[in-house]
């Protein structure tokens, strides 16, 4: 298990946080994620993986690390439906007040908690966002960083204004962000489908946030076609998750308006086509949402 010890100097820390990975059917991936988590400089840190009832031998490979590692805590649940409720169930377990998403299939970098903790004393963000690379597999050459160079990582923003800069596209990424418990919300809604897409949830988080920092810090987003965790497919059901990011422009005014929406969101999705970008759908979802409040004198 020599990955999993870091050949650096070891931060001392005091503060608990505690990364949280949601597993289905990932053994091929395992290698390569868990030791790069359990490798942190900061060391004061708890994996929590939840296993969505795998087919293959991924809860295994959990508990050999778990047997290993005392920082590793292995869940294994009955089969639900997507990352998010896996997710969510490794929240609820998770013991610190800060929160990283890992996804089973990706990696980090040995500093990057480290690097992101050092931007929340720096700056007293609840919401610390990594630089995200887009990779086939780490060490190899970026698809894509976000954020652009071009964006400048001393940014601040408030938790509304990061969240809208999010809208139109991505100008930055939240995955491996290191995030206060208190952000977290909209846990566990397995019965509201409009709360079903980890985007939404990612703007929720921010929206309720009082401080959102950037930090060059590394998050390695695994880009291939048969990953379980990072379906790039949008469908019927995720186009519900795209209307709730956009209801998100005043959320404190339309929550409460969403379920007079439903219906002919519904409508919407039934005679859309399928198989959309994450562009065109949130355009659509933006014009359907504008169309019905302004037509119910909303505006």
């Amino acid at each position: 298990m020599q990955n999993i010890i870091p050949k650096v100097i070891i931060v001392m820390s005091s503060e608990l946080i505690s990364i949280v990975m949601p597993v289905y059917n990932a053994a091929k991936f395992l290698d390569y994620s868990i030791p790069s988590v359990l490798s942190q400089t900061y060391q004061n840190i708890e994996l929590v993986v939840v296993d969505d009832a795998s087919s293959d031998n991924s809860y295994e490979i959990v508990l050999k690390y778990a047997n290993l590692d005392n920082r590793v805590k292995a869940f294994s649940i009955p089969f639900v439906d997507g990352p998010k409720p896996t997710r969510d169930n490794a929240i609820l377990r998770a013991k610190g007040d800060w929160i990283v998403y890992v996804d089973a299939d990706d990696a980090i970098e040995y500093d990057m908690i480290e690097k992101l903790w050092k931007r929340h004393i720096e700056t007293g963000a609840d919401f610390v966002c990594p630089t995200m690379h887009l990779v086939e597999r780490k060490g190899m050459p970026d698809l894509l960083t976000i954020p652009r160079d071009s964006f400048d990582l001393n940014n601040l923003y408030n938790g509304t204004e990061a969240m809208i800069r999010t809208l139109s596209s991505w100008e930055f990424g939240t995955a491996g962000a290191l995030i206060h418990r208190k952000n977290i919300t909209n846990l566990y809604q397995l019965e509201n489908s409009l709360l079903y897409n980890d985007e939404c949830d990612s703007r929720i988080y921010l929206n309720n946030s009082n401080l959102v920092a950037f930090s060059n810090a590394s998050y390695y987003y695994t880009q291939h076609t048969n990953s379980s965790t990072h379906d790039k497919s949008v469908n019927a059901r995720d186009l519900d998750g795209f209307y709730m990011q956009f209801v998100l422009y005043d959320f404190s005014v339309f929550c409460d308006y969403s379920i007079h929406f439903a219906s002919p969101f519904s409508f919407l999705v039934n005679y859309t086509p399928k198989v959309l970008t994450y562009q065109q759908g949130g355009k659509i979802c933006f014009l359907t949402f504008l169309i019905f409040n302004i037509a119910n004198n909303r505006f």
